[in-house]
């Protein structure tokens, strides 16, 4: 059965945003295809959420950073 982006809410607390539960639905179902298990697809959608967000929680580090560096100019 095809994972929704409503499920995600019940598998990780990461997808927080309607854009991370989509990835995570996505990630899920492809990899269900892939490995033809349930626990494997599981673990590998939630550790691309987790991966995602990472990414933005450094990237929006890093523009704040820039912002107070062309604050004091």
């Amino acid at each position: 059965m095809p994972w929704t982006a409503n499920d995600a809410k019940r598998h990780t607390k990461h997808a927080d945003t309607p854009h991370l539960r989509r990835l995570w639905a996505r990630v899920a179902n492809n990899a269900l295809k892939e490995y033809g298990n349930d626990e494997q697809a599981i673990r590998t959608a939630d550790a691309a959420v987790n991966n995602a967000k990472t990414k933005k929680q450094k990237s929006t580090k890093i523009i704040r950073d820039l912002q107070d560096v062309a604050d004091r100019f």
